[in-house]
């Protein structure tokens, strides 16, 4: 199976957050099984981890964004635009999917394997200093 494992390389050394990015993996690893199993798939399936990913986004993109002002991280405007724009593209995977596009789980998990490895490990690796 195509799986997304925490390595603690990815630590942004708060188990807060660290425990808010697992959980985004997690949800990484459930569009990575519905690819897998592509149209034997049940077709809810589909919307509830868009909209799981959605909710529980906001949520952690809220907590950090806290974090990271009370930290004085100076990149902070540009963080938060990074957040809105990974929060417009799954706003797009559920249109896409309420379109019955037939590949909206493989362009999430292109998108999602692309945000961890670009996002999680790269940007989130320089707010650390300052939380």
């Amino acid at each position: 199976m195509l799986e997304f494992k925490w390595d603690d390389s990815y630590s942004v050394d708060n188990d807060e957050i660290d425990g808010h990015h697992k959980k985004l993996i997690a949800l990484f690893n459930e569009v990575a099984k519905l690819v897998e199993q592509d149209k034997t798939a049940p077709l809810f399936s589909s919307i509830r981890v868009i909209s799981e990913l959605n909710v529980y986004a906001i949520f952690h993109f809220q907590e950090e964004e806290k974090l990271m002002e009370t930290g004085g991280y100076p990149d902070l405007d540009n963080h938060k635009e990074l957040h809105q724009s990974f929060i417009k593209q799954i706003e797009k995977f559920k249109e896409d999917y309420l379109n019955n596009d037939p590949l909206v789980n493989y362009e999430i998990f292109s998108f999602l394997s692309d945000w961890i490895i670009k996002h999680i490990i790269n940007q989130d690796s320089q707010y650390m200093p300052y939380i």
